[in-house]
């Protein structure tokens, strides 16, 4: 697998921020490295890459991204690029909460990552690391790379352990995300078929209860590598009870994970136009989804590539005001839901799983495609390669073999459906 942290280094300037920030993450070089100041690795924060040559991630401990490659799949047919450049984090709050850093107080939720790397600023976090990360590639698990990921962090009256599972549910198009808020002439896009499972479980270890606990997953995206200051983000709980859904069917390999209806969405796209930045060949979108339907969510900016922003979602998460807003676009946006956890005894957990997924074109989705030879729902080369490869043939079997009109003759005719629909994604 390309080094996915050397790649954004050499992209984005605002990525090498993590090498004045203190002590280096994981495979990035400093002064500081195993000196005194610093913690050895798996005491201190790192960054570990997980996934495939085709779909990159790389994480902290706290399960925080700034870092998610896509690169050309079956799928997927455009060249490698970033997903996010804005942030995945997560954050917490109960009454008493300890707060390291500014903003503090009693009534401001906490990050569960040290850091933000673009744009950069340390957070007020007061989680630490417990113990070494793990990741492996299970071998019972369809997806093709490193998709197992374990890491834990407490900061004394919580310990909060992070599973990561990437999935593969073998067909391009296979699970809603909502866009309803948008008004657009779709309901919804459907995810390909890689993704993520992100389950954080909490656990209490301060010999009394907690209670009131509120827990925050933020979302910044760049969907389509795209730099211009043009997105969208929006939250839609729409159940698509007639469309397919074949995450609520899948059944994770770890029982951490939750499985169940994921409908529950924070959906965010690029648009092409021209911008600030480098603009896409393409649309692409990026977002979460939970079983659970939070008790808040919210959208709104989140800008900037150096220093903390002085406004923006992530002070809205941290003052724990969330506005409900369903949509937010023509910005640098970012999207967030909240869930209340139940009261934890001593010793009790609590946990919450989010699907982190991932789509393309959705101009070019169309319920009526009878150019998709080989039923992957996406009418590409492949489907026009068996077709020219029975050409002027009679066939036995009809559409498999690219006799898409039925006559059993492969032929122009044929030929003439396959190519208006060249490009096009198929909805289930």
């Amino acid at each position: 697998m390309h080094t996915t942290l050397g790649r954004v280094a050499a992209r984005y300037r605002c990525a090498l921020v993590a090498l004045s920030l203190g002590c280096p993450a994981a495979g990035l070089s400093s002064a500081a490295a195993g000196s005194e100041s610093c913690p050895p690795p798996g005491l201190r924060w790192d960054f570990h890459e997980i996934g495939s040559d085709a779909y990159a991630l790389a994480l902290n401990e706290a399960g925080y991204m700034d870092i998610w490659y896509w690169d050309v799949t079956s799928c997927h047919p455009f060249a490698s690029h970033e997903m996010l450049s804005g942030e995945w984090a997560a954050a917490i709050w109960y009454e008493g909460i300890p707060h390291d850093g500014t903003p503090s107080g009693a009534d401001t939720a906490v990050w569960l990552t040290d850091k933000f790397y673009c744009p950069d600023f340390e957070t007020n976090s007061s989680f630490f690391v417990l113990g070494q990360a793990t990741s492996s590639n299970n071998p019972e698990n369809p997806f093709p790379g490193i998709d197992t990921f374990r890491s834990t962090i407490g900061n004394g009256d919580l310990e909060i352990q992070l599973d990561v599972e990437l999935v593969d549910l073998g067909q391009c198009w296979s699970h809603p995300m909502g866009i309803v808020p948008a008004g657009l002439d779709l309901d919804y896009v459907s995810a390909t078929a890689q993704m993520s499972l992100f389950t954080y479980t909490v656990k209490n270890v301060s010999g009394e209860p907690i209670s009131g606990i509120e827990f925050y997953q933020m979302l910044s995206g760049h969907a389509a590598g795209e730099l211009a200051a043009v997105h969208t983000s929006v939250y839609d709980a729409t159940a698509h009870t007639l469309v397919s859904e074949a995450l609520s069917n899948y059944q994770p390999f770890s029982p951490v994970h939750a499985s169940g209806d994921f409908r529950y969405d924070i959906t965010q796209w690029n648009t092409l136009s021209e911008g600030d930045g480098p603009v896409s060949d393409h649309v692409d979108f990026v977002g979460f989804s939970s079983t659970l339907e939070p008790d808040a969510f919210d959208n709104w900016h989140f800008r900037g590539e150096v220093g903390r922003p002085g406004a923006g979602l992530h002070v809205t998460i941290e003052e724990r005001d969330l506005q409900e807003r369903p949509l937010w676009d023509e910005d640098e946006v970012a999207g967030a839901m909240m869930w209340y956890l139940p009261t934890l005894a001593d010793q009790g957990t609590s946990s919450l799983t989010v699907a982190l997924m991932s789509s393309t074109q959705v101009e070019q989705q169309h319920s009526d495609c009878d150019g998709d030879v080989n039923g992957d729902r996406y009418v590409n080369q492949t489907d026009l390669g068996i077709l020219l490869a029975h050409y002027e043939t009679w066939v036995n079997e009809a559409f498999t073999n690219g006799d898409l009109d039925g006559d059993r003759y492969v032929g122009q005719s044929d030929l003439g459906i396959l190519l208006p629909a060249f490009g096009y994604v198929c909805l289930p």
